[in-house]
């Protein structure tokens, strides 16, 4: 991956993805390709500390952008999306924002988890409520905002149920929430697939403690489930005629790699990045739990490699996340 995008990973964003019984540290890490001199030359370009090759020059200018992105979700969601919260369980950044390292132009992603019967609503109303907001003079966002990962409570414990690979495991232990940080940790929680493929990352959830349980939201109430009902054909409608648009502006630009299929259900907004499914068979090697059969959905985003904090620190809170660090998050 990192030699595919071209963005090699420092050594401790390397360590924290092994298993518990792999190298911990630059000392064990170099005694090891001591021990396997085979693996250097693949090596020696993909990660940052192992030589004096220098850092990455755009590094800190990636990190600052993911500050001011985190920064302009938290505003975003007290300001514009303040009036909605009441119908969400958990708001997260999630992709290149959440590793720390989004580059110039990358959209900000979110996963966002309603109650029952507000997935809907909640999106038709988010969308206008950005609508308005441009009209009103305040432009076009930047980081422009993605919704890419909607779907309601229960959809989302399905999801994280059963194991959906290494990939999936390296998102979602890599979000970054901005609301409702105790009901994710619960997901987790539920989810032993996720320590086996990610032991490490894991572990950083764990320092910080894991509920026994998820909290149990309430259903949305009646009126709110009419609305939702009401704004799912046309919300849907919307979403799936953009996504033929933008495809078609893709397929022109030869751009295969960027084209998605827009996942429309009554608990459920999603897209699948094709090129999603080609990391996902770059990922499957490294799967501990080779998932089963059933609908795979995508993770919470589909992100290149970015800086990952050292395996010693837990996931700060996005308030406390301090500048030119990396921020964990999809």
């Amino acid at each position: 991956m990192a030699r595919e995008f071209r963005r090699p990973l420092t050594l401790d964003e390397f360590l924290v993805l092994l298993p518990e019984d792999g190298p911990a540290s630059r000392g064990q890490m170099l005694a090891w390709l001591q021990a396997h001199p085979e693996f250097q030359p693949l090596v020696a370009d993909m990660l940052e500390g192992l030589d004096d090759s220098g850092a990455d020059p755009l590094r800190d200018e990636r990190r600052l952008r993911a500050i001011g992105y985190l920064r302009a979700a938290t505003v975003l969601l007290e300001t514009t999306l303040g009036p909605l919260r009441r119908w969400v369980c958990c708001v997260a950044v999630t992709g290149s924002t959440a590793y720390g390292e989004p580059g110039d132009g990358d959209d900000c992603d979110f996963l966002i988890v309603t109650r029952d019967g507000a997935t809907w609503a909640f999106l038709g109303l988010a969308f206008l409520r950005l609508r308005l907001a441009r009209l009103a003079g305040e432009g076009r966002a930047d980081p422009v905002w993605c919704f890419n990962y909607v779907v309601n409570d229960r959809s989302v414990r399905q999801d994280y149920t059963s194991s959906r690979g290494f990939l999936f495991a390296r998102e979602a232990l890599m979000v970054r929430p901005l609301e409702g940080e105790e009901y994710y940790r619960g997901l987790l929680a539920t989810s032993d697939w996720l320590r086996a493929e990610a032991p490490r990352l894991f572990a950083r959830w764990e320092q910080r403690g894991l509920p026994d349980r998820i909290p149990s939201p309430r259903p949305a109430g009646v009126g709110i489930r009419l609305l939702n009902a009401a704004a799912f054909p046309w919300v849907a409608g919307y979403l799936q005629a953009v996504g033929l648009i933008r495809n078609a502006r893709h397929r022109r630009a030869g751009d295969a790699d960027s084209a998605f299929r827009t996942v429309t259900k009554p608990g459920r907004m999603t897209f699948l990045v094709a090129k999603f499914d080609r990391l996902r068979g770059i990922y499957a090697p490294a799967s501990a739990t080779h998932p089963g059969s059933g609908p795979i959905s995508r993770a919470p985003a589909a992100a290149v490699p970015g800086p990952i904090a050292p395996a010693t620190a837990p996931p700060p809170p996005p308030s406390e996340a301090p500048e030119g660090s990396g921020s964990p998050s999809g």
